[in-house]
């Protein structure tokens, strides 16, 4: 069925798309919302055509999608040429899919159309979108490249990760604990010289009760026993007769004859 792209109620444009087929230059197709008449058209099996001046336009399915990122990839290029890469699309034809977004057209002259011969032919227009059909896995593989390529870029710029610096170990105190602690005990006293009396202990009388100071034998007493004394000696010890000084024993004898002056003065 043909219909006039002049016309806005049978030509409703959605914008263009950069297309490349296999083998040929760079081009721009069209791409319009077809309408409820023509999506019957095409489910019927029939064919939609726009005549625009000296040029016909055949219709091809265009399904737009978004690339899933992949572990690997990463889809925000920075510059403004690849921005546009996520979003990708792909061909059905040579009669557009009843799910396709919107129907992309290839634009061919009478000439090519008609050929040398006065008949129709879309020959020419179909070899067009199987052009496009060969280039789209290319297409996404290049992109998908593209994007591994600077997941890789970036995991080599940005620098290691610095391990968590270990706290220095607090220095150590040497603590005695209840298995480890050494015993207490008395300092071992020096032994006195043979013949010297031992004057008794501050807390203790000889032969008496022990008083408030006397230590009480203890465990730990008996596991290291105090140091044994010796007993007191017999007799005192012998200390020379100290000498008498010159003068003393005359002293002495004058206070006596004083005294017994004094006695016969009171009698």
């Amino acid at each position: 069925m043909w219909f006039l792209a002049k016309d806005p109620l049978q030509f409703a444009r959605c914008g263009t798309l950069q297309v490349r087929p296999r083998g040929l230059d760079k081009a721009v197709h069209a791409t319009v919302a077809p309408t409820e008449e023509q999506l019957a058209v095409a489910a019927a099996g029939g064919g939609v055509y726009w005549l625009d001046g000296q040029q016909v336009l055949i219709p091809y399915g265009v399904h737009d999608f978004v690339h899933t990122p992949r572990e690997g990839e990463d889809w925000d290029f920075p510059d403004w040429r690849r921005k546009i890469w996520p979003n990708d699309w792909r061909i059905s034809h040579p009669v557009p899919a009843p799910d396709a977004t919107r129907w992309g057209l290839v634009p061919l002259s009478m000439h090519q159309l008609t050929g040398t011969k006065a008949t129709f032919s879309l020959r020419e227009a179909r070899e067009v979108m199987q052009r496009l059909e060969d280039v789209q896995r290319a297409r996404w593989r290049s992109r998908r490249t593209d994007a591994q390529e600077l997941h890789a870029s970036r995991q080599a710029q940005t620098p290691p990760t610095p391990a968590p610096q270990q706290e220095p170990a607090a220095p150590h105190t040497h603590t005695d604990t209840p298995e480890t602690a050494q015993p207490l005990t008395d300092p071992e006293l020096p032994k006195p010289p043979a013949g010297t009396a031992v004057p008794p202990s501050a807390g203790s009388r000889p032969g008496g009760p022990p008083t408030a100071t006397t230590r009480t034998p203890t465990d730990r007493d008996e596991q290291h026993p105090a140091p044994v004394i010796p007993p007191l000696p017999q007799h005192p010890p012998l200390t020379p007769a100290a000498e008498a000084l010159p003068g003393t024993g005359r002293r002495k004898g004058l206070r006596n004859v004083l005294r017994q002056l004094l006695r016969r003065k009171k009698n």
